[in-house]
């Protein structure tokens, strides 16, 4: 508890004491017309002073209360600060990387386009000269195929000759 609701319960306490002792007084006979109406100024002072006490925690409370209103709300806007730069700077290197990641596929893109040129002009060139071997080695089979068969009809008209020239 605090210092002001200590003492503002001891007075109340003190008022309800001297407030029985009075009345106890009163009953008996001994108390007078002054004694009671000290006592009523000094029940309603004390009932002042538990009301202004109560007014001043409160509003000590309220104070209290703004200013830890007002320290949260100075944390929660640093913290959303903090944070909103954070996401900022992860936002910033995440571009970065992902450009650096770009840029390192374009290359491998690039890489492969240019070596698959390359292995497909050798594929070509390999292609070229097997088909013009096989080209030249048939070429070259007709050309003895055909001047075998021509030789062979040179061979039959000199026979023929021969033959005619025997029936001549």
């Amino acid at each position: 508890m605090t210092l002001i609701s200590v003492l503002t319960l001891a007075a109340t306490l003190v008022a309800v004491i001297l407030l029985a002792v009075l009345l106890w007084r009163a009953r008996a006979g001994a108390a007078s017309a002054e004694l009671l109406d000290g006592l009523d100024r000094l029940e309603r002072v004390l009932r002042g002073e538990v009301s202004a006490a109560a007014r001043d925690g409160r509003d000590e409370s309220g104070r209290q209360m703004l200013r830890f209103q007002q320290t949260l709300s100075a944390h929660l806007t640093s913290i959303a600060t903090v944070q909103n730069q954070q996401i900022a700077q992860m936002s910033e290197s995440n571009d970065r990387r992902l450009a650096e990641v770009r840029a390192t596929l374009e290359q491998k893109l690039r890489d492969i386009e240019a070596n698959n040129a390359a292995k497909l002009e050798e594929m070509r060139r390999t292609v070229d000269e097997k088909l013009h071997a096989t080209l030249e080695q048939r070429l070259g089979e007709s050309f003895k195929l055909v001047s075998d068969r021509l030789e062979q009809v040179h061979r039959g008209l000199g026979e023929m000759q021969v033959l005619a020239q025997g029936v001549g």
